[in-house]
């Protein structure tokens, strides 16, 4: 993508790749022919702690790394707080969140999406 400093500006989120000259070409934004930037979009990663399984007894546990953005909409994940996830009387603390979408991530479709990102590493029984 390119944009121009003033575009560039309103967009804190994206980082610029400056080993690349500026140009003068069309801003992707505000399609003005200015000075432009090539720029890439960052997206952030956390690492957070869920139930490893829906019957986690009170302490299976995993880590796992998602990019933090909403897998429904694209927007951003909310902030990570801790929350006791129970499984009858047993409970444990995991991470859990609120995005500002309103779109809800349940673990189940997490474990699944840490699975299939790359991002986290899966051992194969033997």
């Amino acid at each position: 993508m390119k944009l121009c400093d003033a575009c560039l500006a309103k967009h804190p989120e994206l980082c610029t790749k400056d080993e690349y000259p500026h140009d003068f070409d069309v801003c992707n934004e505000c399609l003005q022919p200015k000075q432009v930037r090539f720029v890439f979009d960052l997206i952030k990663t956390v690492t957070i702690t869920i139930p490893a399984c829906h019957e986690h007894m009170g302490f299976h546990q995993i880590d796992v790394t998602l990019a933090w953005v909403c897998p429904v909409c694209g927007g951003k994940r909310g902030e990570v707080f801790k929350v006791r996830s129970y499984d009858g009387s047993r409970s444990m603390v995991v991470d859990g969140w609120k995005n500002p979408c309103d779109h809800l991530d349940l673990y189940a479709d997490v474990r699944i999406e840490a699975k299939a990102n790359g991002l986290n590493f899966i051992p194969i029984a033997a």
